[in-house]
């Protein structure tokens, strides 16, 4: 019997893994398909950045394009809550910028329903730093 248990075991945690990876890439192919109708398709994309992950080069990329007049777009992911939570950083061809808070689910369920909240950003584009908030738009929040 226990190692019926340990055999049925052994089998799902791969499937619940691959659970799992699916449902980023959902949340990443989400926020990418709706950058680039933000952004337009010439942007160039800095990165896809999961928490926890360096972000230098993708934010030596901003900065790069902020000062070269280019359209770019830039996602970090903030610290996993129920939902999937991501903050985004874009600049369009017309020179608009916007910070986007993105979940993938409002309410916070394990349903994946996709939210963009798309703020006007007139200020320069701050990484934050803290767990919930990795990017924000102007000053640092306190």
């Amino acid at each position: 019997m226990e190692r019926m248990t340990a055999l049925t075991i052994a089998c799902l945690l791969p499937c619940m893994a691959l659970s799992a990876c699916s449902r980023r890439d959902e949340n990443e192919t989400a926020i990418e398909t709706r950058m680039l109708r933000l952004a337009g398709p010439q942007a160039e994309q800095c990165g896809v950045i999961r928490h926890g992950m360096d972000h230098g080069d993708g934010w030596d990329c901003v900065q790069r394009a902020e000062r070269e007049g280019r359209s770019f777009w830039m996602a970090m992911q903030a610290r996993p809550t129920d939902a999937a939570v991501w903050h985004v950083a874009v600049r369009n061809n017309a020179a608009e910028r916007f910070i986007v808070f993105y979940s993938s689910n409002r309410f916070g369920q394990s349903a994946f329903e996709p939210h963009f909240d798309i703020q006007p950003c007139n200020e320069p584009f701050v990484l934050a730093g803290t767990p919930k908030l990795p990017l924000t738009c102007g000053t640092t929040p306190p």
